[in-house]
């Protein structure tokens, strides 16, 4: 769990929130990254990380990536960005104090009516509440 390797980290630096531990967990992440890509060629971005080019058609599907044949779909997220951020500026404003989380967001967004989520809130003002209902 990446959670757990990056308290490791932490725990095992002299100074957790340094610059030494934050290049740590950045390599962390950057290795976790490389492991769950499944669309670009693991041989590109393998020699991408030691400074050099490579074209994936030069890969002739040596690498997991390039044999599954997996492509990224790309699409326009503009209006579902600018829906979160209006949503995030609404619950801004209704919370003076306080915070919340990444995970009470998405539930928001899709529309939960659970107290967790809810409570000081008054969704009939929240813009973006509910728009990614599934």
């Amino acid at each position: 769990d990446k959670k757990v390797l990056e308290m490791m980290i932490r725990k095992s630096s002299t100074d957790p929130f340094g610059a030494a531990t934050r290049k740590k967990i950045d390599q962390l992440y950057s290795c976790l990254r490389y492991c769950e890509n499944e669309f670009l060629c693991r041989r590109t971005m393998q020699l991408e990380f030691f400074g050099e080019t490579f074209d994936r058609a030069h890969c002739n599907k040596t690498c997991d990536n390039c044999r599954n044949g997996k492509l990224a779909e790309k699409s326009d997220m503009s209006d579902l960005g600018r829906t979160i951020l209006q949503l995030l500026s609404d619950i801004q404003s209704q919370k003076n104090r306080g915070g919340f989380t990444l995970v009470a967001l998405t539930m928001l967004l899709k529309g939960s009516k659970a107290q967790t989520y809810t409570k000081f809130l008054d969704t009939s003002r929240l813009r973006g509440y509910g728009a990614k209902r599934s």
